[in-house]
């Protein structure tokens, strides 16, 4: 039997996990998952299968799903353009599509594994900019479709000059993050002596 784990403060009700064939539990569903398992608090678990569900279901939980995980990619958006392309706190509607259309269900954030599409093309953008190019709308829309899957990123992130602003919007990034995480710490009266 898989070990079971425990709720977690975040969600002290129940946690909600997706049993493999093996019997272990995933955070993520895969095209095996056989259940998707509810753990209460109280340590009772309850799993739903697709043999609980009605006729016409599993075409209702796709189209909710979906617009779930595109919904989400988009949450942290400050505006329609971030919607769309992504930004420092959501990875945008382009990017869930280019993933989905790639077989990617979860991916690696930015520093382990593939760089976001949307980034990327930020970076092609900019190199174009900063060499005295207009990147119209047009323009913009085929530069995101020639970064579809990661080896074209890897491809575009081998060029020096869009590396160089890859990793100078990766700084910029950084540098709010920090600064956020600055003025955060001036509110605070978190007791250091511990440390």
């Amino acid at each position: 039997m898989a070990k079971t784990p425990k709720t977690t403060k975040k969600n002290a009700i129940a946690t909600k996990w997706f049993v493999q064939p093996d019997g272990t539990l995933s955070k993520y569903p895969t095209v095996e998952t056989t259940a998707l398992r509810f753990i209460f608090a109280d340590e009772v678990e309850i799993d739903s299968t697709r043999e609980d569900d009605g006729e016409g279901m599993a075409e209702r939980y796709y189209w909710h799903g979906k617009s779930q995980k595109f919904g989400d990619g988009y949450a942290g958006a400050k505006t329609p353009e971030e919607a769309r392309d992504g930004g420092e706190k959501c990875q945008g509607l382009v990017t869930l599509q280019e993933r989905a259309a790639n077989g990617e269900w979860a991916k690696a954030r930015e520093g382990g594994g593939v760089a976001r599409p949307s980034f990327v093309a930020a970076a092609v953008i900019a190199a174009l900019e900063a060499d005295g190019q207009e990147v119209d709308e047009e323009r913009r829309l085929a530069i995101v479709g020639k970064l579809k899957t990661a080896e074209e990123r890897k491809e575009a992130l081998a060029n020096p000059t869009i590396d160089a602003q890859y990793k100078a919007a990766a700084v910029e990034r950084a540098r709010a993050k920090a600064a956020k995480a600055a003025e955060l710490a001036g509110t605070t009266e978190a007791d250091l002596s511990d440390f």
